[in-house]
């Protein structure tokens, strides 16, 4: 859109859009990490046991033998 010529509605041209898709994207990636730091937290000071179930070990053989 940035590449769109000046319109009646848009007398400057569309160029400010990049700015406002880099916002978007920065706030979705921050949110993102933030999640992320909050639930590794979480799993250091309530460690859970972990539950592999058969599928799980299948899958990792599967891929264990591929390489």
């Amino acid at each position: 859109m940035p590449g769109k010529k000046a319109d009646k509605k848009h007398p400057f041209g569309y160029g400010r859009i990049e700015y406002l898709s880099a916002m978007i994207i920065s706030v979705n990636v921050l949110y993102a990490g933030v999640t992320a730091l909050i639930e590794s937290v979480k799993k250091i000071i309530h460690p859970e046991k972990p539950d592999y179930g058969t599928v799980s070990l299948i899958n990792m053989a599967k891929t264990a033998e591929v390489r």
